[in-house]
């Protein structure tokens, strides 16, 4: 029966494999071409959002792209994914895959095929977008293991070496000798959460966790007996290339969690040739990964184990760099004090996009009395009202070497237009100056709304302090719109760093623009 499930799950493969091999242009081995680095990397430069795959196993693998998120893991899910290709024997191969998007993810299937007595593992990179992603714990999980009892489900975490008495601790014993996968059979299919293998494959089931801890926890070498067949066949019931307990001492495993994954070493050391005879390099750290059965590295499972890449992608949000632009977006940099520092301190998650830049702020006295130039002003104030007092101190002396230009500018604009406005009675100058001193919002609209008509509506009769002092205003004003750019742009970016917020309970958030 067991041999029967195997073969037809190879045959299933094969077949799965064969019919989407037709449908997709990615199957290509591009080690055979020169214009790839030994890294399976284009030399002209890596397309952007394509994912290159080098990968190998001294057994057999399948590549499935899975562009959806909700795959279930079942060997029916497989017909929603596109077969990208296969690797086997320990011989390296590159697949391309384009338009890899966030979410995307990657499905590889590994058996350990005609190597059962060889330890099976996965190992290589995939470079996308400029980063490698290589095999560890970190950029693979394992989605499950496929079992003789209800096909892939979550099964085969390994609990620990625990010790075993005459009064069983995992009371229900299975008869003959077993392997691994046999032992996790009788479990699911006794529907018990928990089995154990001791002396070489002698295998018990039980239910209670706690009981089968009791006689207490004995060092993995205690759990050291391997398989009692020495003729390495794969058809075997207790294999030698499997480690299947000790002398009372149980090796427990779980039916309901997946396997942790084991890092069974760099893989940049050893020396891969690919199918076409090209020399393979891997990047460092690229850790050779199975699943933690056994106590060490030197067992090997035989059967399907189903791992999943699905690496964090963030989407790159494009903003316009140039604060001389309504559009200005100075969370997106981390200097935003002018468009060559924001170019050259753009932040992780950004990119820059001049196309963005549409509307020049190019303020004068016909664009001084609008909404938008004192909302720039009530925003930006507002937001220092809303700096959170855990803010880092490098974050608050930014924010107030800015506020402080702000409101020095602010009273060098008010300054100016009390000159203005007193210049028939320079008496009323201290009084204007005392009411008008730049640090509130409202006075200092008010007072400008005043002046902005002034020159626009009286432009007979002026004196030449009057001119001198309009045209001095005209540059300050400039300037403190400018400023009030920039400190909104520090306080977004040192306290939030993301493109909108907004306040609630009085802190600031990200949220969606």
């Amino acid at each position: 029966m067991i041999k029967l499930f195997l073969v037809i799950m190879l045959i299933l493969f094969i077949i799965l494999g064969f019919l989407n091999l037709k449908k997709t242009p990615h199957n290509i081995d591009f080690f055979a071409n020169a214009k790839y680095t030994n890294k399976g990397i284009p030399v002209s430069g890596a397309v952007e959002n394509t994912a290159y795959i080098t990968i190998t196993t001294p057994g057999y693998l399948w590549i499935y792209y899975n562009p959806k998120t909700n795959t279930q893991h079942k060997l029916r899910a497989l017909r929603s994914s596109k077969y990208i290709g296969n690797v086997y024997n320990n011989r390296p191969r590159t697949y391309e895959i384009k338009n890899f998007k966030p979410g995307d993810r990657l499905i590889i299937y590994s058996w350990s095929f005609g190597n059962v007595n060889k330890p099976t593992y996965i190992a290589g990179h995939i470079y996308l977008d400029g980063v490698f992603y290589k095999t560890n714990p970190t950029n693979f999980k394992i989605l499950s293991t496929y079992g003789w009892y209800g096909g892939f489900k979550k099964a085969g975490k390994r609990l620990g070496c625990f010790k075993d008495g005459g009064s069983r601790r995992l009371p229900y014993q299975v008869g003959g000798w077993h392997s691994q996968e046999s032992c996790r059979y009788w479990a699911q299919r006794r529907g018990h959460p928990y089995y154990g293998l001791q002396w070489g494959g002698q295998c018990f089931t039980g239910t209670d966790l706690n009981k089968a801890k009791s006689y207490g926890a004995l060092n993995d070498s205690s759990c050291n007996i391997r398989g009692r067949d020495n003729t390495q066949n794969f058809w075997q019931k207790s294999p030698k290339y499997q480690i299947l307990g000790g002398g009372w001492a149980n090796d427990i495993y779980s039916t309901l969690e997946n396997p942790d994954l084991r890092d069974c070493g760099d893989a940049k050391g050893q020396k891969f040739i690919s199918t076409s005879g090209a020399h393979i390099v891997f990047e460092k750290n690229t850790r050779k990964l199975k699943p933690a059965l056994g106590p060490n590295c030197s067992h090997s499972d035989r059967t399907y184990v189903e791992y999943v890449f699905k690496p964090y992608i963030s989407q790159k949000i494009p903003f316009c760099p140039n604060d001389n632009f309504d559009e200005f977006k100075p969370a997106g940099c981390m200097n935003p004090n002018s468009l060559y520092k924001c170019k050259n301190s753009v932040r992780k998650n950004y990119k820059v996009d001049e196309s963005l830049c549409i509307t020049k702020n190019n303020f004068n006295h016909n664009s001084y009395d609008t909404l938008k130039t004192f909302s720039l002003l009530r925003r930006t104030f507002w937001l220092l009202d809303k700096v959170p007092p855990e803010a880092s101190g490098n974050n608050k002396r930014k924010i107030n070497h800015w506020k402080r230009g702000l409101t020095n500018s602010m009273k060098n604009d008010a300054k100016l237009a009390c000159i203005m406005t007193t210049h028939e009675d320079e008496t009323e100058m201290p009084a204007c100056m005392m009411k008008n001193n730049g640090d509130e919002i409202g006075p200092y609209q008010v007072l400008l709304k005043r002046v902005f008509d002034m020159m626009k509506y009286n432009k007979e009769n002026k004196t030449t302090k009057f001119k001198l002092a309009e045209e001095r205003l005209k540059e300050s004003v400039k300037n403190t719109m400018k400023l009030a750019v920039k400190l909104r742009g520090v306080i977004t970016s040192t306290i939030t760093a993301c493109s909108c917020i907004n306040a609630n309970n009085n802190k600031l958030k990200c949220s969606p623009c």
